[in-house]
């Protein structure tokens, strides 16, 4: 993809379109699963995380700076995602062994 048609796609999105929006989750998919499956425990768990993460990045593309490289501005995103949702569950598996030591006693 090349940098004139990237532009115009965060253009779109901006605008909210969604044909855009489609194109940019399909060009940039690849990148971004392979960043969420290094935090996320399977696949699924992985497109969860990943969906979450373009979300933020359709609701805050006011944000990103045309002047630094967008895939930056994405894996940076990404990565912020997953290592919430991984810390989130971490707590969540601290619960439950806390839940299963009690049973035994």
């Amino acid at each position: 993809m090349g940098e004139e048609e990237l532009h115009q796609l965060i253009r779109g999105c901006m605008k909210q379109d969604r044909k855009c929006q489609k194109m940019l989750y399909k060009a940039f998919y690849g990148f971004s699963m392979a960043i969420c499956l290094r935090y996320a425990g399977d696949r699924d768990e992985a497109a969860e995380v990943m969906n979450r993460g373009f979300f933020k990045v359709f609701t805050k593309i006011e944000s990103y700076d045309a002047t630094r490289p967008f895939k930056a501005w994405l894996g940076r995103i990404m990565t912020n995602v997953s290592i919430d949702y991984y810390r989130a569950n971490l707590k969540m598996a601290y619960a439950e062994d806390l839940d299963q030591s009690r049973a035994c006693f």
